[in-house]
């Protein structure tokens, strides 16, 4: 993921190369945003923190929130 992922929307080609490979339009935005937070909560230090910090960010995204 390219440090433009943090502050514009998600790239029309990555949403493309997703889509070709099978993978539901509805479900391209969530799958690029799970893994652009996935690595930034991976950083912390603490594993239990790390855990429940991607559950809520899952959480909140699936609601539609994120």
């Amino acid at each position: 993921m390219s440090h433009a992922s943090t502050v514009s929307p998600v790239d029309d080609d990555q949403r493309f190369y997703l889509e070709s490979r099978g993978i539901p339009t509805e479900s391209v935005d969530q799958l690029i945003v799970q893994g652009f937070l996935n690595e930034v909560v991976q950083k912390l230090p603490i594993e239990s923190v790390n855990n429940t910090i991607l559950q809520m960010l899952l959480a909140k995204q699936q609601s539609g929130g994120l």
